[in-house]
């Protein structure tokens, strides 16, 4: 199998979808960090705790990574519901 000295950033990568998003791009080699509330119980993946609806906040944390690690590939897999329509959202 081909390596890759590449990163990725999966922003959900706690569970689900971005759980396995994790799985596949580590089994290939990928340096791979998960954005999200929660960690990845993947070893191999590292985590930055933050929640991507508090936007200042999940932007702070992209910034950082990319500077840190640099940046590939960004895969969003978040997700969330809103209690009200999205014209109420602040952000």
């Amino acid at each position: 199998m081909e390596k890759f000295n590449k990163t990725a950033v999966v922003v959900g990568g706690s569970s689900g979808i971005g759980c396995e998003t994790c799985a596949r791009l580590t089994s290939r080699s990928w340096n791979v960090i998960n954005i999200s509330r929660s960690p990845c119980k993947n070893p191999k993946v590292r985590n930055v705790i933050a929640d991507v609806v508090a936007g200042s906040t999940f932007t702070d944390a992209i910034n950082k990574v990319g500077e840190k690690f640099g940046l590939d590939v960004l895969v969003y897999c978040a997700g969330f519901s809103m209690a009200a329509p999205i014209e109420y959202a602040k952000e």
